[in-house]
Parts: structure tokens; C-alpha cells; sequence
């Protein structure tokens, strides 16, 4: 649904199961989606400082602790380039 609200936009999924991704995978392809999905955590992302214009949390947020919600936070804001948002 949200790369087909920006169709012109790369799209990246991050999941820390295999199995999930794989699905995930599987239902891009069928609808004819092109996004990128990596393996890890919201506390580590694996991408550079100031990489993205926007963080978006689907199915996640509410299932981390205090302290992995925090280590999320810092992420978002660490890969956040400057004006991007996070939703």
C-alpha cells in the first residue's frame, strides 16, 4: 500500500524474520511492486546517517520495550536526512 502511494519513490521494508520478508517478497512481486527489503532491527538500522527522506513504523512500535523504543527513536533520527519525516 505504500509504494502505491508513491509509485515514484524507493520503498524499503525491514523485518528481523526471515520468514517475514520472504512473505513480504512474495506479495511485492505478485502486485507488481518494486521494494527493497533488508533484514534487521529498529534499534540498528542498517543504513547510513541522513540516508532517508522518511521512517514509517507498521506492526512494530507497540511490540518494543522502553528502552527498544528509545534505541528505534535514536535510529529514526539518525537516519533521517534534514526535513525528513517520520510517521
Amino acid at each position: 500500500m505504500l509504494k502505491a502511494a508513491v509509485p515514484d519513490r524507493e520503498v524499503t521494508g525491514i523485518d528481523p524474520d526471515p520468514t517475514a520478508l520472504q512473505i513480504a517478497r512474495k506479495k511485492a512481486f505478485k502486485a507488481g511492486r518494486e521494494i527493497r527489503f533488508d533484514n534487521g532491527v529498529a534499534q540498528e538500522f542498517p543504513y547510513p546517517d541522513e540516508s532517508c527522506d522518511k521512517v514509517f513504523y507498521c506492526l512494530v512500535f507497540h511490540h518494543l520495550n522502553r528502552g527498544q523504543k528509545e534505541g528505534a527513536l535514536l535510529e529514526v533520527h539518525r537516519v533521517l536526512r534534514r526535513g525528513g519525516e517520520f510517521t
